[in-house]
């Protein structure tokens, strides 16, 4: 089977021929999900050089662990790879180069030190500012200044936020003629010598030079053991895509929540089966009462139906309704962990992973058209009102709790992204019901 082996960099490549590793994936800076969303398997490496932190969610730890798990090979470098490397050297992750020695070895502890500005992936990431790591490097590279006056110029660099921190801001904040100002001016031109002047491109140069070397089997990831966290499944569900590709795992289940008509019976069909697994050869009445679900006392039951608002269903129906309406999986906090897709035939899935795709797409080419449109920012009442009409039900929480959400917010979150769908399937019902 092949090996795949996928890059994940910004300003850290910019300008970079990488000809000589027709082998990598490249892709943009790493942020959370993307180690997901890759479906990456056993053999395969990952080489984290930048990554975002602001305008996304960063890399989270437990995703890196979650591919160790595989048995994937992650290398860290010059940047925010350098950081998740020095964090997770124990777990098996390898770091390469000067930054990520700095940052193991405990010299440099902010995560701000490599920061900087750049450019949206249609410019190739090009850089704006200068990292502190950029500075540090390149003013020992000097060999003409003391460490005393390399750590002032450092020092001082660290009081210009990296957004601004250019060559130019970093001279025009310190007066001219000073010592400071001489060494600060020295430092920018080294820099803008050559980008191999560049420390972190330095040391993305040590990195694909060190898995060019790799042999098969080097740097085995030594953390398989680790348990998968709730949230680290939650992650997979919402980030990773089916077989087939295209939409998240997650958003097809969300699709079969919303859209299927019976989804409630497949619903409560689920969760039995999950209570039922474990003992599968046991009636559920007799496991649902053992865990404390449905009491043993007539008027505990009957304080329970009420709650649950199951007081008009037979007894049998109760205690299911009462199972289904206070079931999660793993630690409690969720519902699902993963599609169940043992409920469907896999041409069946196909065809769900295509209408979700479409319904999305509806989404976001009415925020294209239309500039006041964003389902993000949809009332909660108007999102209410069209999955009301589309679900044909009175609403009350048990709408949204019986196709296996978890609260109103969870089922919001979740409809919001379909709207526009859903509003287009009630419209076309009320013009077929229309006199």
């Amino acid at each position: 089977m092949r090996t795949r082996t996928l890059i994940f960099g910004g300003p850290s490549l910019y300008g970079m021929d990488l000809s000589r590793w027709p082998e990598l994936e490249r892709h943009g800076p790493v942020k959370h999900g993307d180690l997901f969303r890759a479906a990456l398997t056993r053999g395969d490496t990952v080489l984290i050089v930048d990554g975002v932190y602001q305008h996304y969610a960063p890399i989270r730890y437990k995703e890196i662990i979650a591919v160790l798990r595989k048995g994937v090979r992650v290398y860290g470098a010059a940047s925010m790879g350098a950081l998740r490397a020095a964090e997770l050297a124990p777990l098996g992750v390898t770091g390469v180069g000067q930054v990520y020695e700095w940052y193991a070895g405990g010299e440099l502890e902010s995560d701000g030190d490599v920061a900087l500005a750049h450019a949206r992936a249609e410019a190739d990431h090009r850089p704006l500012t200068l990292p502190i790591v950029s500075l540090l490097h390149a003013a020992r590279a000097l060999g003409s200044l003391t460490e005393p006056r390399v750590q002032r110029l450092v020092e001082h660099a660290r009081t210009v936020p990296f957004s601004l921190r250019s060559a130019r801001a970093l001279l025009a904040s310190l007066p001219e003629g000073t010592d400071l100002h001489e060494d600060t001016r020295a430092v920018c031109a080294y820099l803008s010598d050559s980008p191999e002047h560049d420390v972190k491109r330095q040391d993305v140069r040590a990195l694909l030079d060190r898995i060019t070397a790799a042999r098969p089997g080097d740097s085995e990831p030594p953390a398989t053991t680790l348990p998968a966290s709730a949230w680290e499944q939650q992650w997979t569900l919402e980030e990773t895509p089916p077989a087939a590709g295209g939409c998240t795992a997650g958003e097809l289940l969300r699709f079969c929540q919303l859209f299927l008509p019976d989804w409630r019976e497949r619903h409560r069909s689920w969760v039995r089966a999950q209570v039922q697994a474990c003992a599968p050869d046991r009636p559920v009445a007799e496991i649902v009462r053992e865990r404390g679900i449905w009491p043993e006392g007539q008027d505990d039951r009957a304080e329970l139906a009420k709650a649950l608002d199951i007081e008009e269903q037979p007894a049998d129906e109760q205690l299911l309704s009462a199972l289904v309406r206070t079931f999660r999986c793993g630690p409690g906090k969720f519902v699902y962990n993963s599609f169940p897709s043992c409920g469907f035939e896999p041409q069946e899935i196909e065809e769900l992973r295509s209408f979700t795709e479409q319904a999305l797409a509806a989404n976001r080419l009415a925020e294209e058209r239309y500039a006041h449109f964003s389902h993000a920012q949809l009332a909660a009442q108007e999102v209410v009102d069209v999955f009301a009409a589309l679900w044909g039900e009175p609403w009350s929480d048990w709408c949204f709790i019986d196709r296996g959400f978890t609260s109103e917010e969870d089922f919001l979150r979740s409809a919001r992204p379909f709207f526009v769908s859903a509003r287009s399937i009630v419209a076309g019902q009320a013009k077929e019901v229309a006199p």
